[in-house]
């Protein structure tokens, strides 16, 4: 966000959680919840943070939600389902992706 003198700002708005969309596989059965669980577990391994004691471990996921929509890229007739993944800090949707798309260059299954 820009200021009047032009100056950047970083604002915090409660209730406002950072999110990506990533487009959803039907071959893969998995609920929110175990997507989200896996995801954390993948991004707390990428920033080194593997305790042995789950509690120690940091939640980087808020949630994800299906939703349905048109792509932006290339015409759709009909609505894809996409994943919406909410996270607590936008500074480990990086991370976040990073790992989705190497899971997507693999052809594995990560979640």
């Amino acid at each position: 966000m820009l200021i009047p003198a032009g100056q950047k700002t970083c604002a915090h708005i409660h209730g406002v959680f950072p999110y990506i969309y990533i487009l959803d596989d039907p071959s893969i059965e998995h609920s929110e919840t175990v997507i989200a669980t896996c995801l954390d577990n993948a991004i707390n391994s990428e920033l080194g943070k593997t305790n042995a004691n789950a509690s120690a471990r940091f939640h980087h996921v808020f949630k994800v939600t299906r939703v349905t929509g048109k792509t932006f890229y290339g015409y759709r007739r009909n609505d894809e389902v996409f994943l919406k993944i909410f996270f607590y800090n936008p500074f480990v949707i990086k991370n976040a992706m990073k790992l989705l798309l190497v899971c997507t260059v693999k052809k594995t299954i990560c979640i």
